[in-house]
Parts: C-alpha cells; structure tokens; sequence
C-alpha cells in the first residue's frame, strides 16, 4: 500500500512539475525522435542573436540551418555568436509573403522589431521604443527553397513579431502540405500589431494545409491574467501518419 501511495505522489509530482516547467526548448528533440522525423534542414526566420541558432544546432548536430534576421545590426551579432557553428547559411533579409523591400521599426528590444505597426490600444508603450525605421530587403519562403534547392524543410521556426500570416503565405500550397515536417511559431492571442494575424488565424490556415496542432508553450500572461502569447509546435499529418 505504501510502495502505491508513494509511486502515485511521484507521478503526481512529475506531472505537476512538467506542467509548470514545460518549454519547446526541452521538448523538441524528444518529440522527433518519438515521431521518427530524420532533421536534416531547418529553417530559423526571426533568428535576432542567435539563441536559437545554438539551439537547434545543439539538438541536431548534423542538420544545415538557413537562418534569416533582418535588422542589420542585430545581424552582426547573429554573425558573431554564429561564427563557429558549421553548415549555417545567414540570411540579413525579412521574410513575407512577396519580394520587395519593407520598413522596419527597429525596437530597443531586438526581439520586438517588427515590419508591422503597433495598435496603440493594447500594445500602448511600443512607439516611443521604436529607435527608428529602416528599409530592408524581404524574401519568400517559396522562392527562397526554389533558389537554394531545399527539396524539404524538416524544422521551420517563425518567430516574427505579427509577421507570422505573411510568412506563410509566402509558402507555396504545395509545399507546405508536402514539404514541411515540423513548424514552431510564436503566435498572439491579442492584435498588439495592426492588422496581424492571431492564433485563431495561423490555426485554420495550418490546419487547412495539412498541420495537426501539436502542443503550446511559454504561455505569458499580462497583468490582468489575460493569456496574450504563446508558442506552438504544429506537425504535418503525414508525419503523425493522419493520412
């Protein structure tokens, strides 16, 4: 009885603890192996100073990565911290759903730079952070694997500020519902960016092309308790063997 009782607290425990400690971070590499997913290309777009890069290299040593981080300056620290790491291709470009050249409000905060600007009723403080505003170059996703031969991207991590929809628009159909394994993205629950896409959106349009949502993570909540951001791992349903 006492050998029961002790192993259904330890249960308890470690599903408590899981549940207030869980990250992508930690998971990630377990949930390849389960779903036997070989990570051979990933893609890293809102790549900012590199922690990710790390990461994913870290995780799966011999993958190749094609990160992409448009603010110049940030670039060059993404350069630096990189600078050891092989079979990495460093893009100094935003990413959209077509070719051009876009403004970008550069943050005091690196990871806050967004194409998109701030709605001045939820996200009130953005403006006077901005530093200034530039004019960047933006590639899509589709012409980008096109010129570089990617036959597949095995890992896509978009992490772009309430650039997420042009992102994936930017993705041909047929790709994304054949030719990507694995999507990490960072997605709102409220509209902090004019005219962004919210979770409800990058949901339908992941599912409508061949994505199961697969889990969330680093919820954050305002000061009110309003959930307002999480990230989400979605996986192609070929992988999970749905169809």
């Amino acid at each position: 009885m006492i050998n029961k009782i002790i192993k259904s607290v330890k249960f308890r425990s470690s599903k408590f603890f899981r549940k207030i400690s869980k990250h992508e971070d930690n998971d990630l590499k377990t949930i390849v192996k389960n779903l036997n997913v070989n990570i051979e290309t990933i893609v890293d777009i809102g790549a900012n100073v590199g922690n990710t890069v790390k990461m994913f290299r870290q995780k799966f040593p011999n993958s190749s990565i094609h990160a992409f981080e448009p603010n110049p300056t940030v670039f060059e620290k993404l350069k630096n911290n990189c600078k050891n790491i092989n079979r990495l291709n460093l893009n100094n470009s935003g990413v959209g759903d077509k070719k051009g050249i876009l403004t970008l409000n550069r943050h005091s905060n690196s990871g806050a730079t967004s194409f998109k600007n701030p709605n001045s009723v939820t996200n009130p403080t953005y403006s006077a952070k901005i530093i200034d505003q530039i004019q960047v170059p933006v590639v899509t996703v589709n012409d980008y694997v096109n010129e570089n031969s990617l036959s597949n991207i095995d890992l896509l991590k978009i992490d772009v500020e309430g650039f997420e929809m042009e992102v994936i628009n930017g993705i041909s159909e047929d790709y994304l519902k054949n030719n990507i394994k694995i999507i990490l993205i960072e997605a709102n629950l409220i509209e902090k960016m004019i005219g962004q896409g919210l979770i409800e959106d990058i949901i339908a349009i992941l599912r409508k092309n061949n994505f199961t949502l697969f889990n969330i993570y680093d919820l954050q909540e305002s000061n009110n308790l309003q959930l307002y951001i999480v990230n989400l791992i979605f996986v192609n349903n070929h992988v999970l063997k749905i169809n």
